[in-house]
């Protein structure tokens, strides 16, 4: 996303369809998917899951991840 600065494309799954294959979601649509996070390599592999995530810290968490994994 451009226009917040991440050297990183940040992906919504509004179709759900990432979801129902990270087990975030099944395919009867019952309330909401549960929140995970999901960091992918440039090849597409998952290189950190998030679960049971803590709304009040997970986005410093995963950018500190994000940081750690992929700054060069």
């Amino acid at each position: 996303m451009e226009n917040q600065g991440f050297a990183y494309e940040v992906w919504s799954d509004t179709g759900r369809e990432l979801a129902m294959q990270l087990g975030a979601a099944d395919d009867v649509e019952q309330g909401s998917p549960r929140r995970v996070t999901a960091l992918l390599d440039a090849q597409g592999r998952v290189v950190a899951f998030y679960e049971d995530v803590n709304v009040g810290t997970h986005p410093e968490d995963v950018l500190e991840d994000c940081k750690r994994l992929f700054s060069r």
